[in-house]
Formats: C-alpha cells, sequence, structure tokens
C-alpha cells in the first residue's frame, strides 16, 4: 500500500514528470524502445515481401487448388455414384414386386 500511494504522488507531481521525461535514461529508453519497434516493423515489411515473391507461397497456393479440385471431382463421383445405386436399388424392389404380383 505505501508504493502505491507513493507512485500516485510521484505520477501526479507534474515537475516531477517533467524533470524526469528530461533526464538522459528515460529519454535513451524512448530512443531504444522507438528504435526497435520501427527496426521489427522494417524486417516483418521485408520477410513478408520475401514470402510473397517465393515460390513457397505459389506452391501452396496450386496445392490447395489441386486440393480443391480433388474434392470436387471426389464429390461429383460419389453423388453419380450413389444416384447410380439408388437406381438398380429402384429396379430390383420393382422386380421383386412384379415378380411377387406375378405369383398371385
Amino acid at each position: 500500500m505505501p508504493i502505491r500511494s507513493l507512485l500516485r504522488f510521484l505520477s501526479r507531481n507534474e515537475q516531477l514528470i517533467s524533470k524526469l521525461s528530461e533526464s538522459y535514461p528515460i529519454r535513451r529508453a524512448a530512443q531504444l524502445s522507438a528504435f526497435f519497434f520501427q527496426r521489427g516493423r522494417a524486417l516483418g515489411e521485408e520477410n513478408y515481401e520475401r514470402l510473397k515473391e517465393s515460390e513457397t507461397l505459389e506452391k501452396a497456393k496450386q496445392d490447395v487448388k489441386s486440393i480443391g479440385n480433388r474434392v470436387e471431382s471426389f464429390s461429383k463421383t460419389f453423388s453419380r455414384e450413389l444416384q447410380d445405386g439408388f437406381r438398380e436399388l429402384n429396379k430390383e424392389i420393382e422386380k421383386k414386386k412384379k415378380s411377387e404380383f406375378d405369383l398371385l
């Protein structure tokens, strides 16, 4: 609790904050923070550009398209085979009904 009240007192003291902001360690810490932030952003942008231009990204896009085409082909074949199976089943049921009706 005493630390909290001390920090509250210090943070509300405008003259102290002004002197601290003009001190070398605080200015240097701000400079380093800005430098590392800007450098990190620049490295991120460079890496993004390299990745965008690399073959790896193109290959990944082609792989995704290929997988999509295979899935589409599978679904079409599956639905066609399913429909054919139902048609054959209906024909067999009709033949059984017809043969049973002929027996009567």
